[in-house]
């Protein structure tokens, strides 16, 4: 299954029933299984530091990095592409500007940091990097590691999570499959995190801080309804969140924020006390355990007056 987040109440642009944001079992599930692999405690990451035991988050590293990095030595590391098992060599005098690095310096700034994962021992450290594989394939076999370590099922992972901060603030509803959403993590309760996937193609963590609203709605969209809906592809959910806009001087000029809509009060069979209790935001909705919605039976397209 998959969920569509709907804007509820118009304004910054959107309107009331417009689709921010489309998230498929794939998307889901590998957020839940980032936060089994990498928990925490207190709102602090655990595990994937030196001298603390996450084996869960290796496991999960090794299949969804590109790289793999050892040191191997003062200022030598070694750099092994997983998929091919082909190395080169990182030192601070490398030739190659994609291989030079201090490595020394790395290491401790890394340490300070600690919000990125480190395994190993001092002078030994192994740390993960590159592109991040999460395609269906990767996901199911992430999951395979977590059920075979844990009583995790994935089946009970369906769901995206919604933290206590963003359930007065959110409202959901299932489809079925979607797509790979910018948005990575978000944490059940808070402070969570965010991640988001950058044009350099790498998972980067929003500043500290950063609004859920921020980053699902672009600006404080006051409330937001998840939809349960049946699965879609990838390239059917970039559709759903499109801007709508026309084509003048054969540039792209955007009109409204999204071309997507659900007239949500009509076709989602809520009752009278359901719509009231969706636009109050001291009221608590989840809807998603309701059947499963068709997206394309809720879903409609706008058009600008005038054609595109």
């Amino acid at each position: 299954m998959a969920e569509l987040a709907l804007k509820i109440g118009a304004g910054a642009n959107y309107e009331d029933g417009d689709v921010l944001c489309a998230f498929n079992r794939r998307r889901i599930r590998w957020t839940h299984a980032q936060h089994v692999c990498w928990p925490r405690i207190d709102g602090r990451k655990v595990g994937g530091q030196l001298g603390e035991s996450q084996p869960l988050l290796q496991q999960m590293l090794e299949r969804t990095a590109q790289y793999r990095f050892t040191r191997v030595a003062r200022s030598e590391v070694l750099r092994v592409e997983i998929a091919t098992e082909a190395e080169a060599t990182i030192t601070p005098q490398a030739k190659d500007s994609k291989l030079r690095m201090d490595v020394v310096e790395y290491v401790a700034r890394r340490l300070r940091a600690g919000q990125k994962p480190l395994f190993g021992s001092a002078g030994a450290e192994v740390w993960y990097g590159g592109r991040t594989t999460c395609d269906t394939d990767t996901v199911e076999a992430v999951w395979d590691d977590i059920e075979h370590a844990t009583p995790l099922r994935r089946t009970d992972h369906d769901y995206w999570p919604i933290s206590e901060e963003s359930e007065p603030t959110e409202i959901v509803l299932s489809l079925s499959d979607s797509v790979r959403w910018h948005l990575i993590g978000l944490g059940r309760t808070p402070p969570f995190e965010l991640q988001y996937f950058g044009a350099d193609r790498q998972y980067h963590v929003a500043p500290e801080g950063t609004r859920v609203t921020a980053i699902l709605g672009g600006e404080e969209a006051r409330v937001h309804l998840f939809v349960h809906v049946d699965e879609f592809s990838d390239a059917r959910a970039e559709e759903l969140v499109e801007p709508l806009g026309r084509i003048v001087d054969d540039e792209f000029v955007r009109e409204k924020k999204r071309k997507h809509n659900v007239t949500w009060r009509d076709v989602l069979g809520l009752s009278a006390k359901d719509i009231s209790d969706v636009l109050d935001t001291r009221v608590h909705c989840d809807y998603r355990e309701r059947p499963a919605k068709i997206v394309d039976s809720i879903v409609t397209a706008k058009t600008l007056q005038g054609g595109l």
